[in-house]
């Protein structure tokens, strides 16, 4: 991966600067011993000369930077230059400023001044953007790093299920609102442990697998739950480790066994994700990515409630639908535009104007947006799915707190396969 760059950042060493008061003292930040060991267990796994898959020339180390142009330095040089993939680590506190806005913390970081001694997300996140890699990847292993979801996402593109950085897999320790976890005398943060450890047991895990790994270690742990967005990006991506396996022989390039190996491979490249649409808190957004070199056919996709909002298991029978044509959707984007339209106009008429103007503007306007946003839905996937290429349907699960994808589809050689929700494939 020589046209891939990676960059890992930690903090785990903060201070208040040089004669501080009693006041400063007390808004700072607790050391993350861990943060180190974190730094480098990652870059080892990633240039192993076995497990690796980046050049260690191009997987820098970022640690304890004093101030956001360390940082900002190291990542527009890797932003610039990677061309296949960028990998993005930060490992160190999150912090949350009055307005919810996710920083990342820095030696000299004060809870009380989080705006003046912190990097902003954002700032991080436009660094991300401006790169010309094919996929990028973002790993946040600090509190509060499920706001990077609500940054990174654009709201006029949320409604189809899109982000505003296409090709983008994100992963992060916790929700919006929860804090990480860095368990005391352990070498690692509890995210990083897990994630570790999923990647060296599993060598030539793609990153749909590293991901269901690192949860199913962490629940075992009963400690915080990741969180996962992908967006344009392949789930079967491979960054941790190559597969065991050594080139056929002449001989046995027609082996049954071969053949069977390889077909078993392509299968779990097909993969089904299931993500939260912020439209509407019952509105999902259901993806099929077909990541093998070939088409797939005959693809079906069963979607199901597993969490229910009420406790009656009468609730587990209903259906989860294609949203495209349910009236909900339709009241939800009216919804949507309606706040939009009025958050706009409130900035630039007086007081109070911008809900009346909005009151006689909105039937009219919304009416054929909302017509265009369902035009570009789909009501149902494919049949057929070409090699690369993903398929998204939205839909609504009335009751449901959770929702997972099943999928069956046909190889090329006519197998069929099938993928319950977290699993490998299986041929029938």
């Amino acid at each position: 991966m020589d046209l891939s760059r990676a960059v890992l950042i930690g903090v785990g060493q903060y201070d208040t600067g040089e004669q501080v008061t009693a006041s400063a003292v007390s808004s700072a930040l607790a050391p993350l011993d861990s943060v180190a060991n974190n730094l480098a267990d990652l870059q080892e796994l990633l240039t192993d000369p076995d497990q690796g898959t980046f050049a260690a020339r191009h997987c820098a180390l970022v640690e304890n930077p004093r101030s956001p142009g360390e940082i900002g330095s190291v990542v527009a040089t890797a932003a610039h230059s990677a061309e296949d993939v960028l990998f993005v680590y930060y490992s160190g506190h999150g912090l949350i400023d009055s307005r919810g806005r996710l920083f990342l913390a820095l030696p000299g970081s004060r809870s009380d001044q989080i705006s003046w001694t912190s990097l902003p997300f954002e700032t991080l996140r436009e660094a991300i953007i401006d790169s010309p890699a094919k996929v990028r990847i973002l790993i946040l292993d600090c509190c509060f790093s499920g706001r990077a979801f609500e940054s990174m996402g654009e709201e006029e593109t949320a409604i189809a299920g899109q982000t505003e950085i296409n090709g983008t897999f994100t992963i992060t320790s916790s929700a919006a609102n929860e804090p990480s976890f860095a368990p005391a005398g352990e070498k690692n943060t509890a995210f990083t442990a897990a994630l570790l450890s999923a990647a060296w047991a599993s060598p030539g895990i793609t990153l749909d697998e590293l991901y269901r790994d690192t949860k199913r270690n962490l629940a075992s742990l009963s400690r915080p739950q990741p969180h996962r967005r992908a967006v344009n990006v392949a789930g079967d991506l491979v960054i941790f480790g190559h597969p065991e396996q050594r080139p056929a022989t002449a001989e046995e390039s027609g082996n049954s066994q071969s053949n069977e190996a390889f077909r078993a491979n392509e299968a779990r490249r097909v993969v089904a994700s299931v993500d939260p649409n912020d439209l509407a808190p019952n509105l999902w957004n259901v993806t099929v990515h077909n990541g093998s070199a070939t088409p797939i056919t005959s693809l079906k996709v069963e979607v199901y409630p597993v969490e229910v909002n009420s406790a009656t298991d009468a609730d587990l029978t209903l259906e989860c639908l294609p949203a495209k044509n349910q009236p909900t959707l339709r009241r939800a984007i009216d919804d949507f535009l309606r706040t939009k339209m009025q958050a706009g106009l409130g900035q630039q008429l007086p007081y109070g104007y911008g809900a009346m103007v909005t009151d006689y503007l909105a039937p009219q306007l919304n009416s054929a947006v909302k017509q265009k946003m369902l035009d570009h839905m789909a009501d149902s996937f494919p049949e057929v799915l070409e090699a690369g290429a993903d398929a998204s349907v939205v839909y609504l699960a009335p009751n449901a707190s959770s929702i997972q994808a099943d999928i069956t589809f046909v190889d090329t050689d006519g197998h069929t396969w099938t993928r319950p929700h977290g699993e490998l494939p299986r041929t029938t």
